[in-house]
């Protein structure tokens, strides 16, 4: 997807049965969560984890639970979910476009990283 008109990696997750959206970028440094291993879950899959540097999130605050970014957040995106598809807004634009990425299932699972372009 273009963030600020840049190309992004988002990732989309389901957790406790609500589903959360946040731009794959690490706060410590701008990097991919998955920069160096094709994984965002640490190894219990109870939290995102950077595969570079090792720094711990909450699947569904965003917030670094690391010492070293502390206070620190993934920056989270809007996401709707309307009969098992979800959603992110492509615009704010009357709520009306947006871009369907799919189904995610499962209690915590990612379901991969989706490279979105602007074209749908």
């Amino acid at each position: 997807m273009l963030f600020k008109h840049e190309p992004q990696s988002v990732i989309v997750l389901r957790h406790g049965g609500r589903v959360y959206a946040d731009l794959n970028q690490c706060v410590h440094m701008v990097r991919r969560l998955d920069c160096m291993h094709d994984a965002v879950f640490d190894a219990a899959h109870e939290h995102l984890r950077c595969s570079m540097h090792g720094i711990v999130y909450d699947p569904t605050t965003g917030e670094s639970l690391s010492v070293l970014c502390s206070g620190e957040r993934l920056k989270p995106l809007r996401s709707m979910e309307i009969d098992g598809q979800i959603y992110l807004p492509a615009t704010l634009h009357q709520g009306r476009d947006h871009r369907r990425i799919g189904p995610v299932q499962g209690r915590v699972e990612v379901r991969g990283t989706a490279h979105l372009d602007d074209q749908g």
